[in-house]
């Protein structure tokens, strides 16, 4: 064999540079932007199990914090009605005076979300 196809298969064999997982790349945005928002999001849903009460609890889901509102999704007319009745009354004042981040606004959404039974699986409930 010539010296020339000797350093050809030298290359082919020598180690490639490792390359950038996925995971790397999303760290830095991980710790940085969606880490803070999913705390954030953690502390108010801390707030809205201690202030409202179960019954409603069962009605809404926690979907967003961003920009400061927390949306949240509820699921019928009346449990609407009733929540929109305690926000206006004082519940949006009260998760103000405890949670220690930013100042923010409640928004309710009509949708429906799913629980999860207890094998794991997703399981709607109307």
């Amino acid at each position: 064999m010539n010296d020339l196809r000797l350093q050809t298969i030298f290359r082919q064999r020598a180690p490639r540079e490792s390359s950038t997982t996925l995971a790397a790349a999303l760290t830095p945005l991980m710790k940085t932007q969606i880490g803070r928002r999913v705390k954030q999001l953690g502390a108010l849903a801390k707030l809205w199990e201690e202030l409202v009460p179960q019954e409603l609890r069962d009605h809404t889901a926690l979907d967003s914090f961003r920009s400061g509102t927390l949306v949240v999704l509820v699921d019928s007319a009346s449990a609407m009605y009733r929540i929109k009745t305690m926000v206006s009354g004082g519940l949006e004042a009260a998760m103000r005076e405890r949670f220690t981040g930013a100042k923010f606004r409640i928004r309710l959404r009509p949708g429906q979300f799913y629980r999860v039974d207890s094998e794991g699986r997703q399981r709607f409930e109307f």
